[in-house]
C-alpha cells in the first residue's frame, strides 16, 4: 500500500496520499456493474470541532449545532444525459432548520446564525418533478426523534420565496460560505442576490479557500456585521398608508431616511422616526388594521417575563434577573435561607 506515514493524524490529514488516516474518498463514477455511483466526494470525512476559541472572542453565551444536507435519492436515481448533478438539495435542510426551532435548539429571542457551506448550486421549487415528487413544500417541521427529514421524497424543494419567508418569520441569518473552482460564479449568479433578500446585513456570499482555513475569519466578520447593524422592517402595512422611517443613527445629526444603521458600537443607543402619510381619498371599508415593525434578526426584551418568573427580564434567549433574584429562570431567592433560596413562581 502506497503513501505516506505522518506521526499524528492531524499532519495525516495535511498530506495527500497518507495511509494512516486517509478518508474515503472515491472518485466519482457512474456505477455499472453491479456497482453504486458516486456522486458525491469524500465519502467519509474525519472532523474535530473546537468552538470556543473564535466566537468566545465575541461572546460568551453560545450554543453550538452541527447538520448536513444531501440531494433527494429519488433524484439520484433518476437516469440523466450529460454531467453529473451539480445542484444538491440543500434547501431541504435550510428549510428544516429553520423551522424546526425545538428540535434543533433555537433559543428563544437569541441571535440565530446559519452557516450553510456548499460549493455548487441549489435545487428549489419544481425541480422535484424530474423524480416524480409533485407535492409543493409546506414549509412545515418534518423532523423525526433522530433529526432525519421525513418528507425528502414526498414533498418538492422549497422554492426561493419560501426560504426567504421563513428566514424572515423566525429571525435566522444565513452566512452563505462557497468553495471549489466555481465558487464566483456561484456566488455572482446565486448565492449573492439570495443573501440581499434574507435578514441582517450579510448581503453576499463568502468565498471558502482552497485549503477552508478563512472559515473562521469568515464567521467573525459576518457575525461583527450582524452585531454592530440594526434594520428596521415593516409587515402588513395596508396600501392606503405611506411609512417612512428616519434615523441619524445615533449621531446627533440631522435625520435622514433609512432604515439600517450599521458600524453601531456595543450598548449604542439608536433612536427612529416613523412618520406616515395617507393616501386615502374616501372612507376605507377597513377601518382598522394590525402592522407591525421589528427589527431583522433581533427579538425585543420581554420585562417580568413568565421564562424568568416575573422576576426578570428575557432578553436574547437569557434572564437577566431583578434585584435580589438569580438563576437561570430568576428562581433563586439570594435574600432567604439556602433551604428557601430557591423556587419558581408558585413556590
Amino acid at each position: 500500500m502506497g503513501g505516506t506515514v505522518a506521526p499524528r493524524c492531524g499532519d495525516c490529514l495535511m498530506n495527500e496520499g497518507c495511509i494512516w488516516c486517509k478518508d474515503q474518498n472515491k472518485d466519482f463514477s457512474d456505477g455499472g456493474s453491479g456497482l453504486d455511483p458516486i456522486q458525491i466526494k469524500p465519502q467519509r470525512i474525519r472532523i474535530r470541532l473546537v468552538p470556543t476559541n473564535e466566537i468566545s472572542n465575541i461572546t460568551t453565551d453560545f450554543r453550538f449545532g452541527l447538520g448536513t444536507a444531501m440531494d433527494k435519492a429519488a433524484l439520484d436515481k433518476v437516469n440523466r444525459t450529460g454531467n453529473q448533478d451539480i445542484v444538491e438539495g440543500l434547501f431541504d435542510g435550510l428549510m428544516q432548520v429553520m423551522v424546526c426551532g425545538d428540535k434543533i435548539g433555537w433559543r428563544r429571542k437569541a441571535r440565530r446564525m446559519v452557516v450553510y457551506a456548499t460549493d455548487v448550486n441549489f435545487h428549489q421549487a419544481g425541480d422535484g418533478r424530474t423524480a416524480g415528487i409533485l407535492e409543493p413544500n409546506d414549509g412545515l417541521c418534518h423532523l423525526d426523534d433522530r433529526g432525519y427529514y421525513t418528507k425528502a421524497e414526498i414533498q418538492d424543494y422549497p422554492s426561493v420565496g419560501q426560504i426567504i419567508q421563513k428566514a424572515r418569520e423566525n429571525n435566522i441569518n444565513v452566512i452563505f460560505v462557497i468553495g471549489g473552482k466555481e465558487s464566483t460564479i456561484m456566488r455572482s449568479n446565486y448565492y449573492d442576490a439570495l443573501a440581499r433578500h434574507l435578514p441582517g446585513n450579510i448581503h453576499n456570499a463568502s468565498a471558502l479557500s482552497n485549503d477552508s482555513k478563512n472559515i473562521l475569519d469568515i464567521i467573525r466578520e459576518n457575525y461583527r456585521k450582524l452585531r454592530e447593524a440594526v434594520k428596521l422592517s415593516t409587515d402588513g402595512i395596508p396600501k392606503e398608508l405611506v411609512l417612512r422611517i428616519y434615523s441619524n443613527c445615533g449621531t446627533g445629526g440631522i435625520l435622514e431616511k433609512t432604515n439600517m444603521c450599521e458600524k453601531l458600537s456595543f450598548d449604542t443607543w439608536v433612536n427612529f422616526t416613523v412618520a406616515f402619510e395617507s393616501k386615502l381619498t374616501t372612507c376605507p371599508s377597513q377601518r382598522s388594521f394590525n402592522m407591525t415593525i421589528f427589527p431583522e434578526g433581533l427579538e425585543d426584551r420581554e420585562p417580568n417575563s413568565t421564562i424568568c418568573n416575573r422576576r426578570g427580564t428575557y432578553e436574547c434567549g437569557v434572564c437577566h434577573c431583578n434585584e435580589g433574584w438569580s438563576g437561570d429562570s430568576c428562581e433563586c431567592d439570594e435574600r432567604g435561607t439556602e433551604a428557601e433560596a430557591c423556587g419558581t413562581e408558585m413556590g
